[in-house]
């Protein structure tokens, strides 16, 4: 399989830049959000590998999954669809749909 370094790189390129881009959409006010930009990138303080703090390892573990298991359209393709499938998947987006109880408001009525 050839890996195209274009391609590899566009994509955490991609995903940083809208990642960071969100901050300025969330934040109170530009003051708020380059203070957070400053103790984002302050590596003096760096201390992400805490191993009390597992908050770190849960996220770790999610950008593992998000980055290395298929995407949905990838497993699908593979398998073919059943009724235990479905049933799997419809159970799964039942479980997310109750899971949202935290409503926020839209964000660009903060503007």
């Amino acid at each position: 399989m050839r890996i195209n370094l274009k391609t590899q790189l566009s994509i955490p390129i991609t995903f940083l830049s809208i990642t960071l881009a969100w901050v300025l959409f969330r934040a109170e006010t530009l003051n708020s959000a380059l203070h957070f930009y400053k103790t984002l990138f302050n590596f003096n303080t760096l201390n992400f590998l805490d191993i009390k703090d597992t908050q770190n390892l849960w996220i770790v573990f999610a950008m593992l999954i998000v980055w290395i298991l298929p995407t949905t359209e990838q497993w699908i393709k593979k398998r073919e669809i059943t009724f235990t499938y479905g049933l799997i998947i419809g159970c799964i987006a039942l479980s997310a749909i109750v899971q949202i109880t935290n409503i926020q408001e839209f964000i660009y009525f903060q503007f």
